[in-house]
């Protein structure tokens, strides 16, 4: 439940929210340090046993807890798959119905005991009401009160205050109610973890033969043996189809993934995010905003980006001689953080690029901000080094930081969080993710939620969604397709004169980020859909 895990454990606050609204009430637990910074901040309870060993999130104590308190649970949401938790939460689920069964099974025993000792004194005739009269009272000889089955259990109707016999609850055989209903549920949420992408890409294949034998062994039976399988969309339902053979779940739901409304804009969220990018200056910037992670392309990104703002600033800079020629040096009166910025303020000009999130310390991490170093010290050079060295900020990551105040035109930030977080959502031109898999993607719908267009890889599985309702652009997730995908964006600005969400002919339409969320991803609905599922309604 760390927040810094991306996804998924924000996508579990937002939906436990939401539940609570709709009358079902959630814990969690998990394999966390009890001491995190992070805990107690939650409106639920949050059970961290500890962190996880072996990189396979084992701990201890998970099974004694689960044995202990799954008996104050209706139902089970396994969030995850390829780990310890999910095998320790489907055996302590199979071992607490065995139980329950037990338990019914006494019951029952017990109702036909009782039921027994009442017909043993001797029936007389079945009223109307198919009530059964005893015969006799133990004591006078006379007819005692009728017998009825009531609420799954014997029960004697008193009246003039005689006494009542026992009674008992019969199990859901007797009772006539649904057996499925008196068992624990259990529901296991793959989050994208069933997508064939992790056992075909290359970088993966000691981690596919891995997870090919275990799928075999362990976590086939874990995924077939659930209730029901609960899906984020439609996409990520069809993948999982696709990926290993014996997949046989007994249902699949997709119950969708909603998004809290966001909160409104506020100045001092503005403020926030240009504390955490002073380097930035109000100028106007595309957004990366997710994990420094290899799956999501951040390393294309760069350097299509870097490709597409060297050459127009190479267009900039001609322009810029052809201007002064013309006027006799003269430039126009302009912003001065535009003018010393290596850009001349057109509307073609290419807006910075913010990377925002955790990840930075990976291999993969450090591998990006050599990218970034790369291009910012080009841009810096052909700009005729106006832009400075890099400086680092208190933050630990790489920022721009000079003496005039300019900054190069790739900002990377740590993890931005809470009114830094939604400032830089509500500022941005556009936000961008070109991930080569990405289950569900929470920032790009938070995006979409403040009306932003968001330019996103074929491999968003959300992408058909956002392309049919015009909120977005969507182009492979390969370097070239990124720079397509850019060069789109930047066309759209320049035909709308720089509004950045009004441009349909490439597909994004005027409104069309807002309105998408609200249709497809607003909360209420998918989490209306996900407590259905938990009752397993139809």
């Amino acid at each position: 439940m760390d927040p810094t895990m991306g996804g998924p454990p924000q996508g579990i606050r937002n939906s436990i929210a939401e539940l609570e609204r709709l009358g079902i009430r959630n814990e969690a637990v998990c394999c966390d340090a009890p001491d995190a910074a992070w805990l107690g901040k939650d409106s639920f309870p949050v059970h961290a046993l500890g962190p996880g060993k072996y990189g396979f999130a084992y701990t201890p104590k998970l099974g004694p807890w689960l044995e202990e308190n799954l008996p104050r649970f209706d139902a089970v949401i396994v969030h995850g798959l390829w780990l310890w938790p999910s095998v320790c939460a489907v055996r302590a689920v199979a071992r607490e119905r065995r139980r329950r069964l037990k338990d019914q099974e006494t019951k029952r025993l017990r109702g036909e005991e009782a039921e027994q000792r009442i017909l043993s004194h001797g029936l007389g005739k079945i009223n109307a009401d198919k009530s059964e009269r005893l015969a006799a009272d133990r004591t006078e000889g006379n007819a005692a009160g009728p017998v009825t089955r009531a609420g799954g259990g014997l029960s004697a109707e008193t009246t003039d205050g005689e006494d009542a016999v026992a009674t008992y609850p019969l199990s859901p055989q007797v009772s006539g109610l649904s057996p499925l209903r008196q068992q624990l549920r259990c529901f296991v949420m793959p989050h994208g973890m069933l997508d064939p992408w992790f056992q075909r890409d290359k970088s993966r294949r000691v981690k596919a033969v891995r997870n090919w034998f275990y799928w075999w062994l362990v976590e086939r039976g874990v995924v077939n043996s659930a209730d029901a399988l609960l899906f984020t969309c439609q996409q990520e339902l069809e993948l999982a189809r696709t990926t290993f053979g014996g997949y046989r779940p007994k249902r699949e739901i997709n119950v969708g993934y909603g998004i809290a409304e966001p909160p409104a804009f506020e100045p001092k969220m503005r403020e926030a995010f240009a504390a955490r990018c002073p380097d930035l200056h109000g100028r106007p910037y595309l957004l990366f905003m997710s994990r420094v992670h290899p799956k999501k392309g951040v390393d294309l990104l760069v350097r299509a980006y870097a490709r597409i703002a060297r050459e127009h600033g190479a267009r900039s800079r001609e322009h810029g001689a052809t201007e002064r020629a013309e006027t006799g040096g003269l430039r126009p009166e302009v912003g001065a953080e535009l003018q010393v910025s290596g850009f001349t303020p057109q509307v073609s000009d290419v807006p910075d690029l913010v990377i925002a999130g955790p990840g930075w310390e990976s291999d993969y991490g450090r591998e990006v901000r050599g990218l970034i170093d790369e291009a910012n010290r080009t841009a810096r050079a052909e700009a005729g080094d106006l832009r400075p060295e890099v400086s680092e900020t208190a933050d630990g990551v790489d920022a721009a930081a000079t003496k005039s105040g300019n900054s190069a035109p790739i900002h990377a930030v740590a993890m931005l969080s809470g009114d830094a977080k939604w400032g830089a959502l509500y500022g941005c031109e556009a936000f961008v993710l070109p991930s080569h898999q990405e289950n569900f993607g929470i920032a790009v719908v938070e995006a979409l939620a403040c009306g932003k267009p968001v330019l996103i890889s074929d491999q968003v599985n959300i992408w058909r969604e956002i392309a049919e309702d015009g909120a977005g652009l969507v182009e492979e997730d390969t370097e070239e397709g990124v720079e397509k995908l850019l060069r789109k964006f930047l066309s759209t600005q320049r035909d709308e004169g720089g509004s950045a969400s009004a441009q349909s002919d490439y597909g994004v339409t005027r409104g069309g980020p807002r309105e998408c969320y609200l249709k497809r991803f607003a909360i209420g609905p998918a989490a209306a859909k996900l407590g259905d599922a938990l009752r397993l309604n139809k």
